[in-house]
C-alpha cells in the first residue's frame, strides 16, 4: 500500500509539471528533425569519470567544504544516528512518513523520468522529451558512480548493528554472499538518484518547481537514515554528487543549443541549431 501511495504521489507531481502543448503539423515536423534526446551520453560519462584530472579553480572551495563537512559527519555519524533514532522514537509521525519518503527513492525516480519521456514522445512535446531524457541519463550516470564507490568503500549500513565500520575493497565480493547491508552504505544510492532527478526538474522548469523538487529530495534522503539504510554523511555525499551530475548533464545540453540571429535580404529571424 505504501508503494502504491508513493507512486501515485510522484505521478501527480510529475503531471503537475507538464506544460500544455498544442500539436500542429509544424511542431510535429520540427520535433522529428530534432537530434536524439540521448545525445552526449558518452561525452558526459567521460567528463564525470575524468573530473579529478580537470578540476577547475572555482570548484575547489565547494569541494573542500563538502569534504570537510563529510569528514566531520563521518566522525560523528554514530552519535548523530542514535540521536535521530531517539527523536524518531518520540514522534510517531516520523515512523508513518519515513517509509513513504524513503520509498520515493526506490525506482520511482526512473519511472518519473520515463513518464516525462513517454509524454514527450506521444504528445510531441520537446521540453518534456528532453526532461525525461536528461533525467534518465543523469540517474544512470549516478547509479554507475555510486556502485563503484560502494564496492570500494564497503561501509556497513546502520541496520547491521548500529556501528560504523568500513571494510573497504575487502567487501567487494562478500556483499553478494554475506548481504548488502554489511558493505553497501557509502554513499547513498537512494539520495543520489532522487537528487539527480530533482536537479534536472529544477533546471528544466523554473519557478516553484526547483524548491519543491529539492525539498522532496532532501526529505527522502533523510528518510533513509530513519529507515536505517544510511548514515547522514552518506546522504550528504549522495545529494552533492546527484546535484553535480544532474547539473553537468543539463548544462552540457544547454551548450549544445545555439540560438543566433539571422539577417537576410528579405527576412530577419532567429536560427536554432544543436551541436551533437
Amino acid at each position: 500500500m505504501k508503494r502504491i501511495v508513493t507512486a501515485a504521489l510522484l505521478a501527480v507531481f510529475m503531471f503537475m509539471l507538464l506544460p500544455a502543448q498544442e500539436t500542429t503539423a509544424e511542431t510535429e515536423t520540427e520535433s522529428m528533425k530534432r537530434p536524439s534526446p540521448f545525445r552526449g551520453f558518452l561525452r558526459d560519462a567521460g567528463q564525470i569519470w575524468t573530473y579529478p584530472l580537470h578540476i577547475k579553480a572555482k570548484d575547489i572551495a565547494w569541494l573542500v567544504a563538502i569534504a570537510g563537512t563529510t569528514t566531520i559527519l563521518i566522525a560523528n555519524d554514530e552519535g548523530i544516528y542514535r540521536e535521530i533514532k531517539r527523536i524518531q522514537a518520540d514522534n510517531a509521525w516520523i515512523d508513518r512518513s519515513s517509509p513513504v519518503l524513503s520509498a520515493m527513492c526506490e525506482g520511482y525516480p526512473f519511472a518519473v523520468g520515463g513518464l516525462f519521456l513517454a509524454h514527450g514522445l506521444i504528445l510531441r512535446d520537446p521540453k518534456s522529451l528532453d526532461t525525461g531524457a536528461l533525467a534518465l541519463q543523469a540517474m544512470v550516470h549516478s547509479f554507475l558512480v555510486v556502485q563503484v564507490v560502494k564496492h570500494l568503500s564497503g561501509r556497513q549500513r546502520p541496520s547491521w548493528d548500529g556501528q560504523d565500520v568500513w571494510h573497504g575493497p575487502y567487501g567487494f565480493g562478500r556483499r553478494y554472499s554475506e548481504g548488502f547491508a554489511k558493505y553497501d552504505a557509502f554513499f547513498s544510492g537512494h539520495t543520489v538518484t532522487i537528487w539527480s532527478l530533482a536537479t534536472v526538474l529544477a533546471h528544466q522548469y523554473r519557478g516553484w518547481v526547483g524548491p519543491i523538487a529539492y525539498a522532496t529530495a532532501a526529505l527522502a534522503g533523510m528518510a533513509t537514515v530513519t529507515e536505517d539504510l544510511h548514515w547522514v554523511s552518506d546522504v550528504l555525499v549522495g545529494a552533492a554528487i546527484g546535484y553535480a551530475i544532474g547539473r553537468l548533464v543539463c548544462l552540457n545540453r544547454r551548450r549544445d543549443l545555439r540560438i543566433l540571429p539571422q539577417i537576410g535580404p528579405n527576412r530577419i529571424g532567429i536560427g536554432v541549431s544543436y551541436a551533437f
